[in-house]
């Protein structure tokens, strides 16, 4: 399943993409999401004090998982989420500032504040970072970029 939001503000569009999940988390997924509604361009991969730079992770069992994650050398964690940097190579997806996560069966998500754009995608696929899902995401990504952008 992909599903995009796109609103006029970026909590309209995580208020939309929390009430189109059907996490059996309680209310700690949508506080989370409520969160990253008030990100702000002061907490971005480029300044964020606490944030991580992403590295390569290996596979630790080649069924299960390929190294991942996209972003590695120049992206970073914060806060529960990875951060999108600048990167001039990835003009076609989301934004610098972009939040996104990833489940080990190729579930993915990313909030992009800059451009109020919310996007989802549900796989249940192993391994974690299969190609295919991967190049589906990015794909994805890209579309949903060529048409609100």
């Amino acid at each position: 399943m992909l599903q995009v939001v796109k609103t006029q503000s970026r909590k309209g569009a995580l208020n939309i993409l929390n009430g189109s999940l059907a996490f059996p988390v309680g209310a700690i997924f949508p506080r989370l999401l409520s969160f990253a509604a008030y990100w702000t361009p002061n907490h971005s991969s480029q300044t964020a004090p606490s944030a991580v730079l992403v590295t390569l992770q290996p596979d630790a069992d080649k069924s299960r998982t390929k190294p991942f994650p996209l972003g590695t050398g120049h992206d970073k964690f914060g806060l529960g989420f990875q951060i999108a940097s600048a990167d001039p190579q990835d003009t076609k997806h989301r934004s610098p500032g972009s939040l996104s996560w990833a489940g080990i069966y190729n579930t993915e998500f990313w909030i992009d504040p800059a451009e109020h754009i919310g996007g989802v995608q549900m796989m249940h696929v192993l391994p974690f970072y299969d190609d295919g899902a991967i190049r589906t995401l990015r794909d994805f990504e890209e579309l949903v970029y060529q048409n609100f952008r």
